[in-house]
Formats: structure tokens, C-alpha cells, sequence
């Protein structure tokens, strides 16, 4: 989930967007034309750079992007999924996390 805060005159309009291409609801993505907007549940295709456009009368802002990475099975990100994924998933386990 990512969201953005905007102050300002109302009607405002939001509008995320993945590596520059306007999201719209459907499939995993809720919220693309709200304040926060939902991916659930995240898939190697979701990962990416995601802003938002927030506009009213006077014009439009972008936000500053944030990165959605997906590492799946891969819990040590090393692009594969071996014993150290195991290891690093029973250590993070010992650890709390």
C-alpha cells in the first residue's frame, strides 16, 4: 500500500502510476484514482517505481516516486531460490521478524 497526502482547494483527483503508465483498478490494484492505493498481492510483475499525480483547478503535482521490490520465495533477494533463501527465512524466524 502506498499513499499520499495533498492539501489544497477540493475537487482534488489522484492518479498512481507504475514506471510512468496510469494504474486502474482491476486484478490486484485498488484505489488507483484515491489517496492510497492498494496492491494485494504483490507479484514479480507489480515491482516497480510508483507516483501519483494530484490535481485540481490550479494545476497538478507529481509525488515523489517509492519502489514496490517483490522478492516471492527468494527471502535473501539474490535472484534465486536455494538452501540460503531457507537459512535466511529460519534465521529471521529465530530473530522475531
Amino acid at each position: 500500500m502506498f499513499g499520499v497526502a495533498a492539501s489544497g482547494t477540493d475537487p482534488r483527483t489522484y492518479q498512481w502510476r507504475k514506471d510512468g503508465l496510469n494504474l486502474a483498478d482491476g486484478g490486484a490494484v485498488s484505489g488507483a484514482n484515491t489517496p492510497t492505493v492498494t496492491i494485494s498481492p504483490a507479484s514479480l510483475a507489480d515491482a516497480g517505481s510508483y507516483d501519483c499525480i494530484v490535481s485540481n483547478d490550479c494545476g497538478s503535482v507529481t509525488s515523489n516516486a517509492a519502489t514496490l521490490t517483490v522478492c516471492a520465495g527468494d527471502i535473501n533477494c539474490d535472484e534465486s531460490v536455494d538452501f540460503g533463501d531457507f537459512l535466511a527465512f529460519f534465521n529471521a524466524y529465530d530473530a522475531g521478524c
